[in-house]
């Protein structure tokens, strides 16, 4: 008779009627068993008088009999003997409890595990697991069952961890805004503190928020250049009240960037290699604060033209021709654009033929036989801008 019923998810769990005093109901059929079921709904309010009622079944009118068995409640809060729990709570949060559930005329308890659930001001966010430095982000807090009256005084603060360099709590409603300045990993809790006639009561989140903090990708909207032609690349910068100052220890011959802007411009003086270039970014938030950060921006400058030779064969003692093909490689209209034309070494060529430099036809009687590679550095001008385009081509001549 003196064993405990322990509790089971989904079942029904078991009082045994004691065999004998204040007993009734053993006669009913049940064999001396109530089987009952005890669960709470509803929850309190921090520092007001609160009500969380018991459902309880199964105990035929029997009078309820309850205690802590363990955990605690916060404190003003008390669990009565009818099972209710009472008062006025001076802690929000979820307070996880085994009650002791007996009743008159009962030889055994049950010990039901059960939540006491306080609702206070809100330190719930709905917070983005990364951010961007540079980016401006406002969040509020969620579930605002808890109203706050004339005689409540709210105030928000960090009591764990901190926030991302940049952001900052309003201590009067709990708003969280600002721009990121530094990359990392923040994890932090917020308590709201309520004052109300001399008692102090708090509300903490449960569980920490966390964030990183990253460095945002600005990309450029232009990465393709020419020689000789205007190039504008702008970047994409993250939304948010922030400006920037930008610097670049290098770029192509030509190009400069705006310290103010960060656009790239100007006209490239001659043809290079597809690149990466270091963008310097400082940043000064509305709030005053810097951060730096930085972006590599690729930038391919070719020759607007591309220029090749056809590659006749000739024979020895027979006139040739060879004519050098210009193709447009922009895509634009090229205007008041020349060409000259020049040996990269002088003895290059078969005897007998030679050099146009202004049409850079390749002609003349060859006397004999070569297969011998020829480089013919061609100077492209355009809008004032004068640069060299090497041409590799074998002239054959055969017998």
């Amino acid at each position: 008779m003196g064993a405990r019923a322990h509790r089971l998810l989904g079942i029904g769990f078991a009082l045994l009627l004691a065999a004998c005093g204040g007993g009734g109901g053993g006669d009913s059929g049940d064999g001396g068993v109530l089987t009952v079921s005890l669960s709470y709904s509803g929850h309190a309010l921090l520092l007001r008088q609160s009500t969380i009622a018991p459902t309880i079944t199964g105990l035929r009118g029997r009078a309820p009999d309850c205690s802590l068995k363990s955990g605690a409640l916060p404190p003003g809060l008390m669990l009565n003997r009818d099972c209710s729990i009472t008062g006025t709570p001076l802690a929000a949060g979820s307070f996880p409890i085994v009650v002791n559930l007996g009743a008159s005329g009962v030889a055994n308890e049950l010990g039901w595990s059960v939540s006491a659930l306080v609702l206070g001001p809100s330190v719930t966010y709905s917070l983005p697991a990364s951010m961007m430095t540079g980016a401006s982000y406002d969040f509020t807090t969620l579930n605002n069952f808890w109203i706050a009256t004339a005689a409540d005084t709210v105030t928000y603060s960090v009591s764990e961890g901190s926030l991302p360099s940049g952001l900052v709590i309003d201590p009067g409603t709990g708003r969280i805004t600002g721009t990121p300045a530094v990359e990392g990993d923040y994890s932090f809790k917020v308590t709201a503190q309520v004052v109300n006639a001399g008692r102090i009561a708090t509300a903490t989140s449960r569980w920490p928020e966390s964030v990183t903090v990253n460095r945002p990708v600005i990309p450029y909207s232009q990465a393709q250049a020419w020689a000789g032609l205007p190039f504008r690349s702008t970047p994409t910068l993250p939304s948010g009240s922030v400006a920037y100052t930008f610097s670049a220890t290098s770029l192509p011959a030509g190009l400069s960037i705006d310290p103010a802007t960060g656009v790239i411009s100007g006209m490239p003086l001659e043809p290079a290699f597809s690149a990466d270039y270091r963008i310097e970014l400082v940043g000064t938030t509305a709030g005053g604060g810097t951060f730096a950060n930085f972006t590599n921006v690729s930038i391919d400058v070719e020759s607007p033209v591309y220029i090749r030779y056809a590659g006749t064969v000739g024979r020895v003692d027979s006139p040739m021709s060879d004519m050098p093909v210009i193709v447009n490689n922009s895509g634009v209209q090229l205007t008041g654009i020349s060409y000259s034309y020049a040996l990269d070494d002088p003895s290059s060529l078969p005897l007998g033929l030679s050099l146009d430099p202004i049409t850079g036809e390749i002609s003349g009687t060859p006397r004999v036989v070569s297969g011998r590679p020829v480089r013919i550095n061609v100077t492209v001008t355009i809008n004032g801008i004068s640069f060299v385009v090497p041409v590799d081509t074998v002239v054959s001549v055969q017998i």
